[in-house]
């Protein structure tokens, strides 16, 4: 969310008189928040220091459908937290439809939880849950016992590259695997990241859907067998959805261009 103001700018005139430089810095304070509690990040050097003297807060995310629905989780919301958007992961799971039931779901780069929980809700045969962060993988383990679904969840805190590389997943079991990738791994791994989506595909059972969100500055071209993902675009969130096909899927190499 650009914003035309800054505490260097010009006092901005309008008709109940001037905004001062430090309301109108308190008010792009404001935007960014609401910026990222919908799903958005920084888009600028402008937003980026905003983003540093945000204070974190918590807020609850209601489980849109399912057994689960209308129970809460609760999570704080910062510069390293962005929860999906609830009309993105209602969007996502309609995509998935008669897919999500009796299917394992993997929840990587799992944040708050939300997704898989979700996932849960609507029927999956089970849910992991990669995520390295101690209080969060934490919370996401309280927020199981919570609900009762604790016997349907596994967390691990690991390291999701690292995973990928020792997975090994049921054979001809089809699996939904979701990946929302926080804004540094983008910005500073995008290699790693495009490696890590590559092997998933690789490992990936016959009829697997592997799904990416994003946002609309993704280099959506160097996503390993690009021409073969179906996009949908709400905002600035962009979901890229992929099912494993019957024939023999490529190398690893091939598919990243090595």
């Amino acid at each position: 969310m650009a914003l035309p103001w800054s505490e260097d700018s010009p006092p901005i005139r309008g008709k109940g008189g001037p905004f001062s430089r430090r309301t109108a810095a308190k008010l792009r304070r404001i935007a960014v928040a609401f910026s990222m509690h919908i799903g958005g990040r920084p888009s600028g050097l402008g937003d980026t220091m905003a983003m540093a003297n945000m204070k974190a807060h918590k807020t609850q995310i209601r489980i849109i459908a399912g057994s689960l629905r209308g129970r809460r989780v609760t999570c704080t919301v910062s510069e390293e937290l962005r929860p999906t958007p609830d009309r993105v992961r209602g969007a996502f799971f309609s995509i998935l439809g008669d897919a999500i039931p009796d299917r394992p779901f993997f929840d990587i780069f799992a944040g708050s939880g939300v997704v898989g929980i979700e996932a849960i809700s609507r029927g999956a045969a089970s849910t992991v849950f990669l995520e390295r962060d101690f209080s969060l993988a934490q919370s996401i383990d309280q927020h199981l016992r919570e609900f009762g679904v604790a016997g349907k969840g596994q967390v691990l805190r690991a390291d999701v590259y690292r995973w990928a590389e020792r997975w090994l997943p049921a054979a001809g079991t089809p699996a939904n695997l979701f990946l929302s990738p926080p804004f540094a791994d983008l910005q500073n791994r995008l290699g790693d990241f495009l490696k890590l989506v590559a092997t998933l595909q690789e490992k990936a059972p016959v009829d697997s859907v592997l799904t990416v969100q994003v946002e609309d500055d993704f280099p959506s071209e160097q996503l390993p067998d690009a021409e073969r993902w179906e996009r949908r675009q709400y905002g600035r969130n962009l979901l890229f959805v992929w099912m494993k096909p019957a024939a023999e899927f490529p190398s690893l190499e091939s598919s990243i261009g090595q």
